[in-house]
């Protein structure tokens, strides 16, 4: 049994050995572990303060502020220390977030945009991470911030870029259709939907031919399967059902890894311009024939007069051979002047000078009488009839001109009419008008002569075996009948004859 003394001194030594081991153990094992965790500590705050999102450690509920990364005072303009005096509404909008503010206290993580207001009174916009964690008993809410200015300033340029292309897709006259790599359509501009016959619901989705021609097969040529087949742009033109004209060009659509996702289909109307080309075409074949007839025409009694002043100029020659030769002379002569005087109206009438008219009062009477007068010495055999009501009407009118309009109707009358047919003159007052129409058995003409019949140089016959004529004839007429404020057209087929016919206002419309 051990001694009291012992005892005392047993406890006595390991109390000793129990305080040398606290002493040996702090500086041994707890020292380092706490040097090394302040010094993990301090690479942490390191880390942190080296992030460019701002970091914010607030004490909940109060929002207090407790600590803040470099990235936070150096976006917010504030020092560590000031920062630390200030609450989280201070500092970030909470208003501009989309929970409610007791959402900081909700533990999960949140995400939404709002501001952070700088100490220089300017707002950054941001993006906000907030989560909730505990350490010890007291919560705290975690607030990550991350400027999004460059980023809303990207999408904002994006957005007009975007809105830019789509004005221009918009705003052009050509139609510009989207098409996948199976020729549906995806996608079509406004001139395109209302150019096509289907709106563009019933567009989206439906082959490409399916909206041009409402058929199941694409057209031959189409220069959009071209362009899909191949891979390269290509161009050419389409007749649709209705009859306009499309010059089409089709370019492949790649995607970034250069693979074909589409073709983009641009379309212009070009019906216009086709027509315009053809008529400039027939513009300049009927020049072209109108020089080589003038040719003939001119050349014809011009050789009729050299031949016959030569004749003149030879000795010998009888008092009625000079006669003849003289009439002949004088008749090709005024031919010839009348080819001329035809040239000169219709170049002032291009010109936009028109004619010169002398208006006075003349009588329908007068007026037939005198195209009767003409028709007896330019006729070929052909019979003139004619019927005239009301012939003691009298018309303001330019009395030679008149004599023009009549000799060129009668004279194309005889001209395209056999010899014994009847050539009608009928006249009669209708409303305030009076009212002519010539009327002959010839040849007639078809629809599409028909619509030609006014143009300038145009002859329905340009051959050698033709009548005599520069295609002036008709142009004329409808110029000084147009002129005298009246009107006149031309009904006709082809082996039945031919009905010109025109109106002239009476007195009282004239004024």
């Amino acid at each position: 049994m051990a001694k009291p003394s012992d005892d005392k001194e047993t406890r006595k030594s390991l109390q000793d050995r129990l305080i040398g081991l606290g002493e040996r153990s702090f500086r041994k094992s707890y020292y380092p572990q706490l040097q090394s965790r302040l010094e993990e500590l301090e690479r942490f705050r390191r880390l942190l303060d080296s992030t460019l999102d701002a970091i914010l450690l607030v004490a909940l509920p109060s929002d207090r502020i407790v600590d803040a990364n470099a990235a936070a005072c150096r976006q917010l303009g504030y020092s560590r220390e000031e920062l630390l005096t200030r609450s989280l509404e201070e500092v970030v909008d909470l208003d501009r977030l989309a929970w409610p503010r007791e959402a900081l206290q909700g533990g999960a993580a949140k995400m939404a945009s709002t501001v952070l207001r700088c100490r220089n009174g300017s707002e950054v916009p941001v993006e906000v991470d907030l989560s909730m964690d505990d350490f010890g008993e007291s919560p705290y809410g975690i607030v990550v911030a991350r400027d999004i200015s460059d980023r809303l300033r990207a999408e904002a340029s994006l957005r007009k870029s975007e809105w830019e292309k789509g004005l221009i897709l918009e705003s052009t006259e050509e139609l510009v259709i989207y098409l996948d790599t199976e020729m549906r359509i995806t996608w079509a501009n406004r001139m395109a939907v209302r150019s096509l016959p289907v709106s563009f619901d019933q567009m989206v989705g439906r082959h490409c031919w399916e909206a041009w021609h409402r058929r199941q097969t694409p057209c031959r040529h189409c220069p959009v399967i071209e362009a899909l087949r191949t891979g390269r742009p290509c161009t050419g033109e389409i007749i649709a059902d209705d009859g306009r004209v499309w010059y089409v060009r089709g370019y492949p659509a790649r995607n970034e890894a250069g693979e074909l996702e589409g073709v983009v289909e641009l379309c212009m109307d070009i019906t216009e311009r086709k027509k315009a080309e053809e008529a400039l075409r027939e513009s300049d074949r009927m020049k072209t024939e109108f020089i080589s007839t003038a040719a003939h025409e001119l050349r014809t009694p011009l050789t009729a007069i050299q031949g016959f002043s030569q004749v003149l100029l030879q000795q010998g020659v009888s008092p009625e051979e000079q006669r003849e030769a003289l009439a002949y002379i004088h008749e090709k002569s005024v031919a010839l002047g009348k080819i001329i005087a035809d040239l000169l109206d219709i170049a002032r009438a291009e010109a936009g000078r028109g004619f010169s008219f002398v208006k006075t009062l003349c009588s329908v009477r007068n007026l037939v009488q005198e195209a009767e007068m003409f028709f007896r010495a330019f006729s070929a055999g052909q019979r003139l009839m004619v019927e005239v009501a009301a012939d003691d009407t009298r018309l303001r009118v330019d009395r030679e001109k008149m004599a023009e309009v009549f000799e060129n109707l009668l004279s194309n009358a005889v001209k395209y009419s056999s010899s014994g047919s009847i050539v009608r003159l009928f006249g009669r007052e209708a409303d305030d008008c009076y009212e002519f129409s010539i009327v002959d058995q010839g040849i007639g003409m078809t629809v599409e002569q028909v619509e030609k019949v006014f143009d300038k140089f145009y002859r329905a016959d340009a051959s050698n075996t033709a009548s005599a004529g520069l295609g002036l004839g008709m142009n004329l007429v409808r110029t000084i009948i147009e002129a005298h404020g009246g009107s006149i057209r031309v009904a006709s087929r082809p082996a039945e004859g031919t009905t010109v016919l025109f109106i002239l206002p009476l007195v009282e419309a004239c004024r």
